[in-house]
């Protein structure tokens, strides 16, 4: 193996199943990749999971790739689809001011009424 292959060979190493071309391939992009998740997501271990959570995809996808030239293309726009998604299940998590109360006044205690529930 050439010393420094380029994309385009360590993706067909790859899909013959040589592994450290995968690692290769990703140690070469992981930089790009958690800087890009960084600035979304504004969080080193969030950024950190989607780099990884990135690379998964990857290792279980490559061979879906049809033309390996767009290979930085591809592994980046996962990258920002993973901490889009990341965003919006924490905006989803975050409770909205007011809802404790909204939801005591339609639920009611039902405790209050029941003996020996404190």
């Amino acid at each position: 193996m050439h010393p420094n292959p380029d994309d385009d060979t360590l993706i067909e190493q790859v899909r013959l199943g040589d592994r450290a071309a995968l690692g290769q391939l990703l140690i070469r992009h992981e930089k790009r990749l958690y800087n890009t998740a960084f600035r979304m997501v504004s969080n080193r271990d969030d950024a950190a999971e989607v780099t990884q959570e990135t690379f998964l995809v990857v290792w279980q996808q490559i061979d879906t790739l049809r033309n390996p030239e767009a290979f930085g293309g591809w592994v980046l726009r996962m990258a920002r689809n993973r901490a889009l998604n990341r965003l919006e299940k924490e905006r989803r998590a975050v409770p909205v001011a007011g809802d404790a109360p909204v939801l005591a006044g339609i639920i009611g205690d039902e405790t209050a009424d029941q003996p020996g529930i404190d």
